[in-house]
């Protein structure tokens, strides 16, 4: 009988101790025979390595100055042993099926080199929980993750080494989007398969890197897309106008949830400029309104929408 392959579980982070404690125990949980643990601690400066020292010898443990998590995440890999690699963020927790119902698929398609699942959003200030909307292909998706990274989040991924050995790992130039990069950059040489099941859950919370460095999210999401239009345009050209159209409205919709509505105007416009779409000229039409009014008639939604409506849904009007 063959060996059951070892799967190696990175788990950057920064000062986050209490979230990080439980991810690692989310691991720990697992219930595939063979999963080792690198916790790759950035230069944190509160009490992470006290906490993760109760682990022992269940967990290696990585210590390096703050560099970024693409940085971090490389060198998660360095030191992992497995033949496949998985990324827990340390904010977030994989149910104890993920690792083996990941390793199920992708020992069914033996052709694929990326496992990813369904996952759950748990917001933590509010408590609220709901699917992510995403992708549910499996096969070549190049085409459909330059266009957006619609639900295929770091923490649902598992990779053959081979796979990441190939692309060279994370682009550590990019200190946000450097998860949307890897993903377009497997795509282009290696078929995804889809696990259906919610099986990782991404805890949002105020000090998510996406809320505390905000400000760097339209540059690299726009990087990513200039990358990839340079390394293969063959490929890429034709959607370019329909990617840039989804990129400044997501940057648009920053803008606007925050009520900064000059910022989400001309988001929107851009958006426009490469491709018509009748609901971001609704968006950019309700940017000329008192922000007092987008207020109560925001609220209005959510309220009748009612407590379990997913925010993508209702957090905007």
């Amino acid at each position: 009988m063959a060996e059951v392959p070892l799967v190696s579980a990175v788990i950057p982070t920064f000062d986050n101790a209490g979230m990080v404690v439980e991810a690692v125990q989310s691991v720990l949980d697992q219930t595939w025979p063979r999963v080792e643990i690198v916790v790759v601690d950035d230069g944190s400066t509160d009490d992470t390595l006290v906490r993760l020292g109760a682990f022992g010898d269940r967990i290696r443990i990585v210590r390096q100055e703050h560099q970024g998590p693409a940085v971090a995440r490389n060198a998660g890999i360095r030191a992992s042993a497995g033949e496949y690699v998985g990324f827990l963020d340390s904010d977030d927790l994989w149910m104890p099926k993920k690792v083996e119902k990941s390793m199920d698929a992708l020992r069914a398609t033996p052709k694929a080199g990326v496992a990813y699942t369904a996952v759950r959003i748990r917001e933590t200030d509010t408590g609220r929980t709901y699917l992510l909307p995403q992708y549910t292909t499996s096969g070549w998706m190049a085409r459909d993750l330059f266009l957006e990274c619609k639900g295929v989040n770091t923490s649902t991924l598992v990779v053959k080494r081979e796979c990441l050995d190939a692309v060279d790992g994370f682009d550590e130039e990019f200190f946000r989007a450097q998860d949307w990069d890897l993903m377009v950059r497997l795509a282009e040489k290696f078929p995804y398969v889809h696990v259906p099941e919610a099986l990782t859950e991404r805890r949002l919370h105020e000090r998510s890197l996406s809320v505390t460095h905000r400000d760097l999210y339209a540059t690299y999401n726009l990087l990513v897309i200039r990358k990839a239009l340079a390394r293969d345009p063959e490929l890429y050209e034709a959607l370019k106008d329909d990617a840039l159209a989804r990129a400044h409205y997501r940057f648009g919709m920053l803008h606007y949830g925050d009520f900064r509505l000059k910022e989400a105007r001309a988001e929107f416009r851009r958006s426009l400029s490469h491709r018509w779409h009748i609901g971001v000229l609704g968006y950019f039409l309700r940017t000329f309104l008192p922000v007092e009014l987008i207020r109560r008639l925001r609220g209005f939604r959510m309220r009748a929408a009612g407590p379990k409506k997913p925010p993508g849904d209702s957090a905007h009007v």
